[in-house]
């Protein structure tokens, strides 16, 4: 899709509010118009036998002193109105994009490049769009002036054009590298951005493995080279400033010189000559403007290309889709899930799933079990047998290439909208914890209830580890939890879950980060709790002795199922991970 068909759909968006600044930069630049013609009459009323009348007069002040210090006020109020709601349609369609994909596939990119984006190129598009209004009164001033200058005096108006129209050649011929310059300085920032998020991140693997020096080195290497360009950037285009504003002073020199044998001649006013300097500052602002405008517009489609690599394979056209975002008002309210009879779980049948990673044979294939009610099903199997995978095509994260889930005998379409709290809640082999408290983290933007996290936090075994902590359940946890243990971590996203009440809880290696002790006391705790099903992934022996159903997957198929002992009777591979071959079962005591 065209970029200018893009941005006539963002523009169509707040189409009054767009055509309200095209009406008010008109009018704004009416004035020098205006304002020139009154400065030519007002000096040739000192050097002639015309007066200026009271009603020019009246007009100048009315000019300078009112309509002005009004108009601009204005247009400096709607013009945020045009930028941010650009900005915010642009932010809101990409999210729902990204949030309609696949969770594990949704960002191609690294999250900090991915906030530069969301923070730059909306931003660039939504100024764009002011700019391409402003345009419309220059233009007009443009046109205007030269007629107004050529019916005067054809030869110096030709005179004065011709250094703007080599500012115009040369400005043509150099933005391609004040393009290249600028992207980049936006590639090097989106690098520091990366390399910022990557750090924050890796805290623990940096520590662990003394590599403060080396990581440091490299962010100021990041951090140099985006200097460099940006430097380099910014060198040119005051360069490129200084040769306007010099060619500024030549014009006006050339119109100084041709104009002084005319004005000895009588054929030319001082209030003409004063005319022409005037409109020529003003000229060279607007034939400027066009410059920028055209180099703008090339960025403006760099960063439409930017923001639709988001949208992965979807059209552009999602990425500019009109719809309401809520910039003032009331926001919408949210209509929670909720589980009616009809609609508890009375049994979750997966039929044939299967899902192949692109570009690998990796992936599950063809998987059939069924869950009922109030029972503890595990996963099990060796490493890389598709335990993590099985439970992400289960909940919508990946996308399944064949087969059907079935909720009481209805077959989800979209099971990453289905099973969410309260039917499905789900804590991951690595949770991602916010740099908040540890209150933020289990409620998550919900109402705070004390009972509600009192009961979550008992239920995930951490109100020892609270009584530890001087401030508790408000103490601060960094950024993705670096200032807790890993068993800490794992803990309060388990909190996160309870706090949001599910019929099917799901969890992928929960006792990984886990000492024995602490995960019986946690699985006692969780079996304890009526009209709760589980799907947990584990590879404990209290757990799978604990099931009432255990699916071995190996190479990314289901080879069996059943309990630990008809397993052990029958199926060679659980006998073999069973009996420690490859250490896969071995306890934590071991």
């Amino acid at each position: 899709m065209k970029t200018r068909y893009l941005l006539w759909s963002l523009i169509r968006f707040r189409f009054w509010v767009y055509l309200l600044l095209i009406v008010g930069w008109l009018l704004t630049y009416t004035m020098p118009l205006l304002g020139g013609e009154m400065l030519r009459r007002f000096m040739d009323s000192f050097t002639s036998n015309t007066t200026l009348s009271w009603g020019n007069a009246l007009l100048l002040w009315l000019l300078i002193s009112v309509i002005g210090p009004v108009l601009r006020p204005l247009i400096f109020f709607i013009e945020p109105l045009m930028t941010q709601a650009t900005i915010a349609l642009l932010t809101k369609n990409i999210l729902l994009r990204l949030f309609a994909l696949p969770a594990v596939q949704a960002l191609t990119v690294a999250s900090g490049d991915a906030v530069s984006r969301f923070r730059d190129d909306t931003r660039e598009i939504g100024v764009f769009l002011i700019w391409s209004a402003v345009i419309f009164g220059r233009l007009l001033f443009a046109c205007c002036a030269i007629t107004i200058m050529l019916s005067i005096n054809a030869l110096v108006t030709l005179i004065a054009l011709l250094p703007i129209a080599a500012m115009l050649v040369l400005n043509s011929v150099m933005m391609g590298r004040i393009q290249s310059y600028r992207q980049a300085s936006r590639t090097a920032t989106s690098e520091v951005a990366t390399g910022i998020s990557n750090i924050f991140q890796a805290i623990q693997a940096i520590k662990v493995a003394t590599a403060e020096a080396s990581v440091i080195a490299h962010f100021r290497r990041l951090n140099e080279r985006r200097r460099q360009v940006a430097l380099r950037e910014r060198i040119y285009g005051e360069v490129l400033q200084s040769f306007f504003a010099n060619t500024l002073n030549l014009v006006t020199g050339l119109i100084v010189l041709i104009s002084a044998q005319i004005i000895a001649a009588g054929t030319l006013s001082v209030g003409t000559f004063l005319l022409f300097v005037f409109y020529a500052q003003f000229l060279m602002n607007c034939f400027s403007a066009f410059g920028m405008l055209i180099a703008r517009y090339r960025q403006v489609a760099t960063s439409f290309e930017r923001l639709g690599t988001l949208l992965q394979e979807a059209p552009l056209a999602e990425l500019v889709a009109s719809s309401q975002t809520y910039l003032s008002g009331t926001l919408p309210s949210i209509e929670p899930v909720t589980i009616t009879p009809a609609t508890r779980l009375k049994q979750l049948e997966v039929v044939n799933l299967s899902y192949q990673y692109p570009g690998t044979l990796r992936g599950i294939s063809n998987i059939t079990f069924q869950i009922q009610p109030g029972t503890l099903t595990v996963i099990t199997g060796g490493i890389g047998s598709g335990k993590t995978t099985l439970l992400r095509v289960l909940l919508g994260l990946l996308p399944c290439s064949q087969g059907e889930i079935i909720w009481n005998e209805l077959s989800i379409e979209e099971p990453a909208a289905f099973l969410v709290p309260p039917r499905c809640a789900y804590t991951p082999q690595q949770p991602h914890l916010f740099s908040g408290s540890i209150r933020d983290n289990i409620l998550l933007g919900q109402p705070s209830d004390k009972q509600k996290i009192e009961q979550a936090l008992d239920h995930a075994i951490l109100t020892p580890d609270l009584m530890t902590m001087r401030t508790g359940v408000e103490t601060i946890i960094g950024p993705r939890g670096v200032r807790l243990s890993g068993g800490q971590i794992q803990r309060v996203a388990a909190a996160r879950m309870f706090t949001h009440p599910a019929e099917l809880l799901l969890f992928d290696d929960l006792s990984s980060a886990l000492d024995v002790e602490t995960e019986q006391a946690l699985w006692q705790r969780l079996t304890g709790k009526p009209d709760t099903t589980f799907l947990a992934v584990t590879q404990r022996r209290a757990l799978l002795q604990r099931a009432d159903n255990v699916l071995v997957l190996k190479d990314g198929m289901l080879i069996a199922q059943g309990t630990h002992s008809d397993l052990l009777a029958t199926c060679p591979e659980f006998q073999r991970l069973w009996h420690g071959e490859n250490r896969a079962f071995q306890d934590a005591q071991a």
